[in-house]
């Protein structure tokens, strides 16, 4: 395929991801996380109850929200994936899937160690511990994710950069830039 048709399918897709009105990765991920999740609080002998998305343990309730599935670093994983230019297909599934497993998997044990403090410690622990991992162990996994999956996988592109790179050196600017810079090559190996 052509750089410049594989470049705008790829923006096109990462487009339609964005604007898309249902929340794919909610859809996905939501009822496994729930359910993936108080498989641990089952193992310690918890009791609980589910109603939809909500959670209730201990006589607290706990709305599952798309913050709580992670889909903002699905997102961010799907657009790294689809952003990234030289990829085979192939690769891209394997990146992506590998990836959605691995945040899935630190996830679920995010979910089951706050739902631990929560019903061991109480709410004051749990919020605080909470907006840690919101605010500070999430980004840096989903970061850590990608290093790890781009070196696993030989990936040598950046995310946008790449692409940026490429249309800029197929600009006429470039090319402009390209013919005069050998002219005056030419003209200072003429002397």
């Amino acid at each position: 395929m052509r750089p410049v048709t594989d470049l705008a399918i790829r923006v096109f897709a990462a487009i339609a991801l964005l604007i898309v009105p249902v929340n794919v990765f909610y859809f996905l991920f939501s009822k496994a996380t729930l359910w993936g999740s108080l498989l641990f609080l089952q193992v310690l002998g918890y009791t609980f109850q589910v109603d939809g998305y909500t959670l209730f343990v201990n006589d607290r309730s706990l709305e599952f929200v798309p913050a709580c599935v992670a889909t903002s670093a699905y997102y961010l994983l799907a657009l790294l994936v689809l952003l990234t230019k030289d990829v085979r297909l192939k690769v891209r599934f394997y990146l992506f899937f590998l990836g959605a497993f691995l945040i899935f998997l630190a996830n679920s044990a995010r979910v089951d160690i706050l739902l631990y403090i929560l019903v061991r410690f109480g709410e004051n622990w749990f919020d605080r511990i909470h907006i840690f991992f919101w605010h500070f162990v999430s980004s840096v996994y989903v970061a850590v994710v990608w290093i790890f999956l781009v070196y696993k996988l030989k990936v040598k592109a950046v995310p946008v950069y790449s692409d940026f790179r490429f249309l800029l050196s197929q600009s006429v600017f470039a090319r402009k830039g390209k013919s005069t810079s050998r002219s005056k090559h030419r003209r200072l190996g003429a002397r």
